[in-house]
């Protein structure tokens, strides 16, 4: 067999190299591959990243302090996203970061370390070698205590295996402090006594538990697990003594003395209160005892213990020592005068300091600040008592702030005090401990004192009454900081620490019998501790499985990852787990990505009603029903590095019921113990519960007093018995958790119906399911029925019956599994004196399902069973398994076979693009106007595109975010609709037709299926078809787009696939927008012999370096007439739809880059046969009704056609090809319609020839048809066209201040701001972009005209004058002319007087860049910033001088680059206004009617020709091609936010423009065909 390839994964380092997911660590399974990516662009893979990490492979000691390089797996060159590869195999928590810097050989000094980032790998569990899923753990918790002897666990824990368990959890196994809490451990390194036979040896204590536990696992196949206790130790741990340091006292941290003091004020009031002869005191019930006590502490006690001491300063002692300094050194310079209020400022602000001694008056003043305020002029004034009485008074004010901060603790500490009297002898359901005695205080201290025969102390089991002691300097106790909690405390604060005041406030909760621990910032601060508790923690490791960490939310994360570490170095495969009470899942996250904590405990107990327990199963359950497995059918073109990680908490132990928590009989009804278990036991997470609990014990165990053992009971379990409680139905519900888990039913399903819950658990390879109904019994509603006879002698409670719903199960019921529920047998309950017990009861088993129910079977959209109960009392269960009937395994059968194979792939071999724009794309605007159809509706909102984009779009989110929820899924459950949609709409086009089989035989076969699966299926099936479209339309596309051979990495492939797309997205036949209408035109573009053979192309292109092609399909009549779409919405049919500048500024990124070279020519031959007056139309509609009225679109036509010359397998053959010329005069009044008839022809060199030629005479005419019919904004002398050559320069002038004859073309449309029939930017004169492409098209044929007379035989022109001008002198002349008249020179540039522009200049607003247009009506518009610069540096960089270019690239990067477009006018420009509102009228002339179009708002199409200068000019500056790399990085540094807009703009394009900085623009095209054309244009040309 085949090894499964190795799963990859990826984690991506943000721009700067910092670390993802900040705080929140990843899951990685073992085995896999672990990809780290810089990715292209990013500004940190320039700075020689190298990754250190601190995972070590099997077999190495793990330090997590010691971090080592990784290879790098592909290194940075600008094209190709840097990474670094691990393969991780060894459990446990690691970290990694990024190294930046110079070079990885230098001083670590000179380099920088990016953040800290975690990953985490799960262990591998096997029970006596065989594997065990973690969800599959089912875990019982047992009191060690409990158990009894270590002799006598086999026979205990036995009963656990029989009842189904895997695991059992132990609590400490140490021997037990005074309390005999569980968790209050005398000695970590003892073992308890009472396992063992007396006197046997540590050694042999710690063999006989490690073989019990093997026994265990080999024996009986149950895995360990032992709590772990690393936040305190027992208050009589022997070894306090010798290491005090190891806890939080009075001499080491003395900032508790205050609340020691506190502590001991409170038992000193407690003892008086004791009655001399009883020794007890009085019972507190009510709140007016409590009240009197209180205040009687308050007003009696507190003014005794002087407590403020510890806050203020000691004033006079403060004066004292200002005195003593006064007299003994000599006296400083007299200081300025000051208020009293600067006095104190300066006091509060740099002359307080707090002791370390923490005692009374420790808040000191610094003497050097207390002189700055008060300096006597002499020693007679020193010596002055009244000189002290303003510092004094000045002392006084500031120590107001340190009393109402004594005042503030002080209320907090009695209102603590309060809250814990309350519970403990006030609350109903506390403790009531009763009267007041020696060993019962008011509360309970917070310190535990060493006994000390040195210094007095107040004890809590001492009966007399002594003064209140007071404490200082060596007289202190050695008193312990016992342990506890703070109610909403952060987890995060050590709140036994300097900077918390918890114990003084009394905020905290605290365990009298536990002494916290100080671990300090690492093992230096204290070394014994950290080695006594590390030894502990892998004794214990080395023993047990799996380790649970009591209390983890209270344990710093540096210590619990520190012992954690060295576990793990003993048992790699370690599970550990842990309750965090954080209420915060961000926190959780915190300690989840350090720890690397396997599950997290959950309890179901905790819920308060049915419905918060369905929920509470579905949260920690596994993927819903029916979720979207999509694999590799994601609708990406080529695979990324792997599947990208994000941050996820772990699974849950969801435990039915904890150790210490209520208990169903408490908390809801006992009769609840089945079917709380029941609903636990389908949940896709480990599970677990607590001895005692199946056994039916009503109470919970007591932690700390119980004495009692676990009963023993007979194996295998008998099959009556009334003190197994719930066992028997246990055993099954625990092994059928485990089986159908893993057996592979990770996907699940609550169904909530009142107190029913059903839950199914379904396997999505063959789609069996397991079902569960349980009727919870949370309380006694319902009613009581008289009990079915038993035959055991007894009778029983009453059981609770209630209305429980129908429950429906798609699909057929295959199998009874088990079912029942308990009887409460009507006897008191009586505790056992020597072992727990639990509620006598019996189990009534249902034998069959219609014991219980009637079953019947329905179809309507699906096949069903209903369930119809009769018998199922509350606190029931029912457990059985179901299947696809044979139609539909059938059905399931034949549709994994399709899906399996490439047969969507195969349907698409014969079609051509226009055959995918329909099955991928196809506006619902342009499928109207073609079939009459619409986008579908979801919800009543239209998808965007007809085509399967949409569905691919929505079906890749929800499978993201597995939201089965959304109207899509809810859509395809309901009915066929959108199925039947997808499949008709396909008609349209006869090549689709296979295509068109293979969707409606998928659909065909999930008729048959349960309408749950339909979605999952469906987005199978529609992202196959929708993948393999893209995939096809790809490799038509050449080797570029494929990556066939490409330089590029996936992601960056990806990219360019992405953007090749658009090609297929924006061509397309809409029958109102043809390429043209005239017939003629028609039959001429539909000439097979018009066109070179498409087969002898390829064998072409296979020996030359230009784009191959693999052959498209022949064309259908309509596709001659397809046309571009300049942009969508906005532009998709009609008239508006082609555009002739937009068309040709996106031909070569659309057409020739992408390799359809038919689409263009037929293009070029389209826009040919329009030409007149040497223009070509801006606005085609069809060439019915041309529009010539702008300058530029004729140079983007000819620079698109030198490119299809240059790039095409046909070569410079296309100029001979005849063009159909619809306007062969250029007068209207000589025009003639040709409908019907022949048309005069040229060839494209003529074409060519004519269009120069014209331009070089003067262009002079009239629109046609001039007035409001064809413009109704326009002023009169609007219509007037003129173009002129000047022949000093060989600049081409044209237009007025009327029209706007480039792109910038907004002409103003509001009345009420003044603005109509003005164009915001006329541009007349010679604008850069035109000359620059006027420039191109010289060189092109002035070679042309050298080299290759026989396709090209002109070689002049002749001007207005009737001169002759040769192509090559013109050509001459504008290279002479361009950097004179064009460049805006700074004081430092060389030749400074050969500019004709100064520096200095009235209308020179910048230095350092090239005007934007030469001549024209408005002086300063010439030296206005504007991107167009970039145009003429692309197409013509010969005329440019290398720095001068580099210098205007530099300003317009600084300056107009967005994040994805380039600001139109520069922000410094008075004119400048970056928000396009097409719908505002208003009087502001700049903005009214989006007037301002052309006046800030960021376009995206100069973007590609400013990429493509940075290439060439920096390349040329550097002349080896050093700077390539760095180039290269610039690119795609500013392509970032490109590919991530492409990717999640809904219409899989990029917008026309955005608003200032990047900010969406509602009036924008979402999708512009110029936009992806210039990019694709800038990778093609860097990719070369």
């Amino acid at each position: 067999m085949t090894p499964a390839p190795t799963p990859t994964y990826t984690l991506q380092f943000s721009d700067g190299g910092d670390a993802p997911f900040l705080g929140r660590g990843v899951k990685v399974p073992q085995g896999a591959r672990l990809t780290f990516v810089l990715p292209v662009g990013s500004l940190a893979a320039l700075e020689e990243p190298v990754l250190y990490t601190n995972y070590v492979q099997d077999g190495q000691p793990f330090n997590r302090q010691t971090f080592m390089p990784v290879q790098v797996k592909s290194r940075y060159n600008g094209m190709c996203s840097w990474t670094s590869e691990l393969s991780v195999s060894r459990p446990g928590c690691y970290d990694y970061y990024l190294e930046l810097g110079a070079q990885p050989s230098s001083s670590s000094s000179s380099r920088t370390k990016g953040s800290l980032g975690n990953f985490y790998v799960d262990p591998v569990l096997s029970v006596a070698g065989r594997p065990l899923l973690p969800e599959a753990l089912v875990l019982q918790t047992v009191l060690t205590k409990c158990v009894g002897p270590i002799s006598r666990w086999h026979d205990v824990l036995r009963t656990s295996a029989d009842t189904g368990y895997n695991m059992v959890h132990f609590t400490p196994v140490q021997e037990l402090g005074e309390s005999r809490s569980c968790y209050s451990l005398y000695d970590q390194h003892m073992l308890s006594n009472s396992l063992f036979e007396a006197g046997t040896s540590e050694p042999n204590k710690a063999q006989i538990l490690k073989d019990t536990i093997a026994s265990m696992e080999k024996d009986m196949g149950l895995l360990s697990m032992v709590d772990v206790v690393w936040n305190h130790t027992a208050n009589n741990s022997p070894w306090l003594t010798a290491h005090p340091e190891a806890g939080y006292t009075l001499q080491n941290s003395a900032h508790l003395k205050a609340a020691f003091e506190l502590d001991q004020a409170i038992l000193h009031f407690s003892q008086t209160l004791l009655d001399p002869t009883t020794h007890r005191g009085p019972d507190i019930l009510t709140e007016d005892d409590l009240q009197h006590l209180l205040t009687q502490f308050r007003q009696n006690i507190l003014p005794e213990a002087r407590l403020w001491e510890y806050y203020v300063i000691d004033v006079k002692k403060a004066v004292s020592e200002l005195h003593e300094r006064l007299l003994h050194d000599p006296l400083p310079a007299p200081s300025p005068a000051m208020s009293r209020s600067a006095h104190l400022e300066l006091l509060q602000a740099e002359g307080l300091y707090r002791s370390n001694d923490g005692e009374r008056g420790s808040l000191k003043v610094r003497l050097d600040t207390a002189l700055k305020m008060f300096t006597p002029r002499t020693l007679i004034e020193a010596k002055s008592a009244q000189y002290y009485t303003e510092y004094e008074t000045v002392l006084q004010l500031a120590n107001l702030t340190y009393y109402h901060m004594y005042e503030e603790d002080i209320n907090a500490a009695m209102d603590n005090i309060g809250h814990r009297v309350r519970w403990e002898r006030m609350a109903a359901h506390g403790p009531r401990l009763g009267p007041l005695t020696p060993k019962r205080p008011i509360v309970y201290p917070l310190f535990t004192i060493l006994p000390t025969d040195k210094v007095h102390v107040i004890q809590p089991d001492t009966t007399s009454s002594p003064k209140l002691p007071q404490y200082s300097g060596d007289e202190w106790p050695v008193a312990f900081a016992n342990n506890g909690w703070i109610f909403n405390g952060s987890p995060l604060v050590d709140f036994a620490g300097p900077a918390s005041r918890a114990y003084m406030r009394r905020e905290v909760i605290v365990w009298g019998d536990c002494v916290k621990l100080r671990y300090g910032a690492g093992p230096a601060d204290n070394p014994w501790l950290w080695e006594h508790m590390s030894k502990y923690t892998t004794d214990m490791a080395k023993v047990f499985h799996g380790l649970r960490i009591d209390n983890c939310h209270s344990t710093p994360i540096h210590v619990a990852q520190y012992l954690l570490d060295a576990a793990r170095n003993v048992r790699p495969n370690l599970y550990v787990t842990c309750e965090l009470f954080t209420g915060s899942e961000e926190l959780d996250s915190l300690y989840v990505s350090r720890l690397g904590i396997s599950s997290l405990i959950r309890e179901a107990i905790g819920a308060n009603d049915s419905r918060e327990l369905g929920r509470l199963v579905h949260r920690h359950g596994g993927r819903p029903v029916g979720s979207m497995r999509l694999g590799g059918s994601l609708p990406s073109v080529t695979p990324p590095f792997g599947e990208p990680l994000s941050p996820c908490l772990p699974g849950a132990l969801f435990m039915d019921c904890t150790h210490d928590n209520e208990t169903p009989a408490q908390k809801r009804t006992i009769q609840d113990t089945v079917s709380n278990s029941a609903l636990v036991a389908m949940a896709v997470s480990a599970i677990g519960s607590t001895r005692g609990y199946d056994e039916l014990n009503p109470r919970t165990i007591d932690l700390v007093n119980e004495t009692r053992t676990y009963t023993a009971f007979p194996s295998p379990l008998p099959a009556t018995s009334y003190t197994q409680g719930a066992m028997p139905i246990k055993a099954h519900l625990n092994r059928m958790h485990q089986a159908i888990t893993m057996e592979g039913f990770d996907e699940i399903h609550v169904h909530q119906d009142d107190d029913t819950i059903t839950i199914q658990r379904h396997r999505p390879s063959d789609h069996e399911a397991v079902y569960l109904v349980a009727n919870t019994a949370f309380h006694q509603g319902g009613h009581h029925a008289a009990p079915h006879h038993l035959d055991l002698g007894h009778t029983v409670k009453g059981r609770i019956y209630n209305h429980v719903p129908e429950v429906r199960v798609p699909g057929v019921i295959r199998s009874y599994m088990f079912g029942g529920h308990l009887d409460i047998l009507d006897k008191p309950f009586l505790p056992d004196p020597k072992f727990i017990n639990g509620v006598e009861s019996h189990l009534v088993a249902f034998n069959a399902l219609d014991r219980v129910c009637k079953i019947t079977q329905h179809k309507d959209t699906e096949l069903y069973q209903q369930l119809a109960f009769h018998e199922f009392p509350r606190g029931s269960v029912l457990a059985f398994k179901v299947g696809l009937p044979p139609q539909a395994r059938e059905a399931l059968s034949q549709l994994n076979d399709l899906l399996a194979g490439n047969g969507a792939y195969e349907a698409l071999q014969e079609v051509n693009f226009y055959d995918l724009n329909v099955l991928l794309f196809r506006h619902s605007l342009e499928e109207d106007r073609t079939t009459g159809g619409k986008a579908f509706e979801l919800s009543g909102s239209p998808m965007i595109y007809c085509g399967l984009l949409s569905f691919a779009r929505v079906l890749k989110h929800i499978a993201a975010t597995n939201d089965l929820g959304h109207p899509l899924c809810s859509n395809l459950r309901e009915g066929d609709w959108m199925m039947n949609y997808i499949v008709d709409r396909l008609s349209q086009r006869h090549r689709l037709k296979p295509i068109q089989e293979w969707l409606r035989s998928c659909f065909k076969h999930m008729h048959c299926l349960p309408r749950y699966l339909i979605p999952a299926y469906f987005a199978k099936a529609v992202l196959q078809a929708y993948s393999a479209g893209v995939q096809r339309a790809c490799k038509m596309m050449g080797p570029f787009v494929s990556g066939e051979g490409g330089i590029l990495d996936a992601e960056g492939q990806a990219f360019v696939q992405e953007l090749a797309m658009t090609s297929v997205q924006l061509v397309s036949v809409v029958p109102d927008a043809p390429l043209a209408a005239s017939q003629e035109v028609q039959r001429f573009l539909t000439d097979k012999d018009a066109y070179v053979n498409a087969s002898l192309l390829l064998a072409q292109a296979k020996t030359s370096n230009k784009p191959a092609p693999s052959v498209p399909a022949p064309f259908e009549h309509g596709d001659a007439v397809s046309s571009m779409a300049a942009g969508l919405p906005h532009f998709t049919t009609g008239y508006m739809r082609c555009w002739g500048r937009d068309t040709f500024i996106s031909l070569r990124g659309l057409l020739l880059v992408t390799g359809r070279f038919d689409d263009a020519r037929r293009i070029l031959v389209a826009f040919g046969s329009t030409v007149r007056h040497g223009l070509i139309p801006n606005l085609l509609d069809g060439g019915s009704r041309p529009r010539f009225n702008s300058r530029d679109s004729v140079w983007w036509y000819l620079q698109a056609l030198q490119d299809y010359c240059t790039m095409a397998p046909e070569g410079l053959q296309f100029l001979g090809a005849r063009v159909p010329r619809l306007f062969p005069h250029d007068l209207e009044a000589d025009h003639t319609d040709h409908a019907g008839g022949s048309l005069h022809t040229s060839s494209m060199a003529e074409l060519v020839h004519e269009i120069m030629d014209k331009h070089a005479r003067g262009i002079h005419f009239r629109e046609w048809f001039a007035g409001t019919s064809i413009d109704d904004r326009m002023q009169d002398q609007g219509f007037n066209i003129g173009i002129t050559l000047d022949q000093e320069t060989g600049f081409l002038h044209g237009g007025n201040i009327y029209n706007c004859g480039t792109w910038m073309d907004k002409m103003g449309e509001s009345t009420l701001a003044g603005n109509r029939g003005w164009p915001s930017t006329p541009r007349d004169g010679a604008p850069v972009e035109i000359t620059g492409l006027l420039k191109s098209t010289l060189r092109w044929l002035s070679s042309l005209a050298e080299k290759s007379p026989s396709v090209f035989p002109y070689r002049s022109v002749t001007t207005a004058k009737g001169a002759d001008l040769s192509y090559t002198a013109w050509d001459q002349l504008l290279q002479k002319s361009f950097e004179k008249h064009y460049f805006v020179p700074r004081e430092d540039t060389p030749s400074l007087e050969s500019y004709v522009s100064r520096p200095s200049g009235e209308d020179v607003a910048r230095t350092g860049i090239y005007k934007d247009v030469v001549g024209g009506t408005h002086s300063w518009a010439q030296f206005q910033l504007r991107p167009n610069q970039c145009v003429a540096m692309s197409v013509a960089p010969e005329l440019f001088r290398v720095d001068n270019a580099l210098c205007a690239l530099d300003t317009i990067h600084k300056t107009l680059l967005g994040p994805l477009g380039m600001k139109t006018l520069d922000p410094a420009d008075w004119n400048y206004s970056p928000n396009y509102n097409n719908s505002e009228d208003s009087e502001n002339k700049v903005t009214a009617k989006g007037a301002n179009y052309h006046q800030g708002p960021e376009w995206v199409w100069p973007v590609g020709y400013y990429l493509r200068a940075k290439v060439h000019f920096q390349l040329a500056k550097s002349r080896d091609g050093s700077s390539l790399v760095q180039v290269s990085h610039e690119i795609n540094r500013t392509l970032v936010q490109h590919r991530h807009e492409i990717r999640t703009n809904p219409y899989a394009g990029i917008p026309e423009l955005t608003n200032g900085a990047g900010v969406h623009c509602p009036f924008s095209c979402e999708s512009q065909a110029w936009s992806m054309a210039t990019l694709l244009d800038a990778l093609y040309d860097l990719n070369a």
